[in-house]
């Protein structure tokens, strides 16, 4: 999602907002994978207020930016 494809489609999001994503997508398979341990209130804690206060909105923007590039595709 990150990759330019040329004459395609332009990257869905870019290298920063897929760094932050891994970080969320690491912490999901440790939590499905590992049944049993305890959890750390503080790293979900910091995880959530980080999800709530930069990567929520920033996928909202890369993928409003791609919807509208798909809806100038359908226009032309």
């Amino acid at each position: 999602m990150t990759l330019v494809l040329k004459d395609i489609r332009p990257a869905v999001i870019n290298d920063a907002l897929k760094e932050s994503l891994d970080e969320l997508r690491g912490f999901r398979h440790v939590f499905r994978s590992h049944y049993g341990f305890e959890l750390s209130e503080l790293k979900v804690m910091n995880l959530l207020k980080i999800f709530e206060e930069k990567i929520f909105g920033e996928v909202q923007q890369a993928l409003g930016s791609f919807v509208k590039f798909l809806e100038r595709l359908t226009s032309t």
